[in-house]
Order: structure tokens, then C-alpha cells, then sequence
């Protein structure tokens, strides 16, 4: 969008960062609702969906930017991660009791 080099690095850095908060709200949540007996295996099967989907994001990405362009790519793949932001916002507000309880669960009671 931008051959400013100034402008496009504060936006991969926002590209980033919605990366780092989707890994550790992700993986707080898994944490919290799974079983520690069923972790492996959820975490095997998520970590299998999201690498077996790159490489079919690639292939996605490389057919759009032959048939349109390569800003093209870019807008649709934003436009796709803020409507993935805002299906996990909602959610995480539907299920607002059950993600508490879970995490209240793991607290500690305190020491006497």
C-alpha cells in the first residue's frame, strides 16, 4: 500500500502484533478449557490445521495476485484477519462465564 519504508514497517509491525496477541490468547484459552490429558493431542491438531493451511494460504494468495494484483492479496488477507479478530471477540464475549470459570479454576487459593 505504501513505498514509504517508515510506513510499511509500523504496519507489519501492527501485522505482528495482532500475531503475538492471537498466539497468547489462543494458547491462554486452550490452557485453560482443555483437559491437561487431551492437551497434546488438541494442540497436535492445532498446530497441523494452522501449518497444513499455509501452504494452501500461499497457493490462495499467489492465484489472486496473478488474477488481480498483489495489493490485492494484502487487502483481502487484512480484511480476512480483522474479520477472524472480530468471530474471536464475539466469541469470547458469548462464552464470557465459561472462559472465567476456567481461568478461576486454575487460581491458587491463598496461603493462610
Amino acid at each position: 500500500f505504501t513505498e514509504n519504508g517508515v510506513v510499511a514497517g509500523a504496519l507489519y509491525g501492527i501485522g505482528t502484533a495482532g500475531v503475538l496477541f492471537w498466539n497468547v490468547l489462543t494458547m491462554s484459552l486452550r490452557q485453560a478449557l482443555i483437559p491437561e490429558a487431551l492437551f497434546g493431542r488438541v494442540q497436535g491438531g492445532y498446530r497441523t490445521l494452522v501449518w497444513g493451511g499455509i501452504p494452501l494460504g500461499a497457493l490462495a494468495g499467489g492465484l489472486l495476485a496473478d488474477a488481480t494484483s498483489v495489493p490485492t492479496v494484502f487487502a483481502v488477507s487484512g480484511a480476512t484477519q480483522l474479520l477472524l479478530a472480530g468471530a474471536l471477540w464475539w466469541l469470547l464475549a458469548a462464552h464470557r462465564d465459561l472462559v472465567a470459570n476456567a481461568f478461576a479454576a486454575d487460581e491458587e487459593p491463598a496461603a493462610p
